[in-house]
């Protein structure tokens, strides 16, 4: 490992929305389990620790690179395009990337660092404090650092190292829970159990670090749904994260949905008894101050999202609303948002959207009977 050679700044293949203007470290290359049947990105890569000295390379190069182009900065943080052109050319390519990464950082104002890949914190702790305390100490204006952890890593974690890992400026940790129920975190592999989940919520907790959480409506298919909503209620309940984040389930693209895990599961879940299992899902959260968050593409509601528990009412608007169509007016909204003509459901009362949309029907050749094999393809699109 220590042999290696740095071949330059490296970034990883995944970088969630909410980053997409933080500063990035790659600390892990790819997925160390990468077994979830729901997840395909990992799954042609070899996983490796990077070497902490060419981790120690990126941050060097970023810090150098952001406060190089801070000199050029105006008002707000803007870095006039013109400047920012002839400086470029001053820099080595193999520098470009993080670059433009600082660049970007700078203007949307200095405010977050991601840790790539799939889990952050699988490094020796010590390791780890030692590069956190280094990136706090380049970049002290930034108000987050932020990681993705399984549950079983966490959960290997001692509550003292996880306080020093805290103190050195990691102070955000998503941890995908997708499902509480046993049965489903089986089928789809997930490699741990809904008890890890809990101890690795209450952990996060405990360190004062705060705690995202990914639960994924439809996981369960139709056959689990109602244990699936019911389980992940539970655990949320148990650990109060301070963010909930939905996320539709959708087959990894160029793949049978109906692989042998999904036929136990009976059938693939459509978008109506998604929504309510999400309407059970938020029913069934008691006694928790989380903020649930649903603003991806692939879910069917994007505007489900608020502060429990005086939102909850206002959370189950548009699911409400949905079910009060009929069903043309239901397939209009679903695939008016799969294509994108479509944000809210609101969007039903423009008349030029409508037709859009059933002009969209007639060319694309979709009926009743192929339309929850359409919705699919088209929800791979936004993977």
């Amino acid at each position: 490992m220590t042999n290696e050679l740095y071949s330059g700044f490296e970034q990883g293949p995944m970088k969630p929305p909410s980053e997409l203007n933080s500063l990035v470290f790659r600390f892990s290359r790819n997925c160390s389990w990468n077994k979830c049947t729901f997840c395909s990105l990992y799954k042609d890569n070899k996983f490796s620790f990077r070497p902490v000295n060419q981790i120690m390379d990126d941050i060097n190069i970023v810090y150098k690179q952001a406060k190089s182009l801070m000199k050029l900065s105006r008002s707000q943080n803007e870095i006039p395009n013109e400047h920012f052109i002839n400086f470029k050319k001053k820099v080595d390519k193999s520098e470009h990337v993080a670059l433009h990464m600082a660049r970007a950082w700078i203007e949307a104002g200095m405010k977050s660092i991601f840790i790539q890949d799939a889990d952050g914190l699988e490094l020796n702790p010590s390791d780890l404090i030692e590069l956190l305390s280094y990136i706090k100490q380049c970049f002290p204006m930034t108000e987050k650092t932020t990681t993705f952890a399984k549950s079983h890593t966490i959960v290997g974690i001692s509550d003292e190292n996880l306080k020093k890992m805290a103190d050195a400026g990691l102070n955000q940790i998503t941890i995908g829970i997708e499902t509480g129920s046993e049965e489903v975190l089986k089928l789809v592999k997930k490699g741990c159990s809904k008890s890890d989940h809990i101890k690795a919520g209450k952990k996060i907790k405990k360190a004062g670090i705060t705690l995202s959480v990914n639960i994924m409506p439809g996981l369960g298919g139709e056959k689990y749904s109602i244990e699936h909503a019911k389980e992940s209620a539970d655990v949320i309940n148990q650990i109060n994260p301070d963010f909930i984040y939905l996320l539709s389930y959708v087959p990894p693209e160029n793949t049978d949905p109906f692989t042998e895990n999904t036929k136990k599961m009976c059938e693939m879940p459509t978008d109506s008894l998604i929504a309510k299992e999400i309407c059970l899902f938020i029913n069934s959260l008691d006694g928790i101050t989380s903020t649930i968050e649903s603003d991806h593409s692939l879910n069917l509601f994007e505007d489900v999202t608020g502060t429990l528990p005086l939102d909850k009412s206002k959370m189950m608007k548009s699911i409400e609303k949905f079910f009060t169509l009929d069903q043309k007016r239901q397939v209009i909204y679903q695939i008016g948002k799969r294509s994108g003509i479509f944000a809210s459901i609101e969007d039903l009362n423009n008349t030029g959207k409508v037709r859009q949309v059933e002009q969209k029907c007639i060319q694309d050749g979709i009926t009743r009977e192929n339309l929850d094999q359409r919705l699919i393809e088209m929800k791979q699109k936004f993977v």
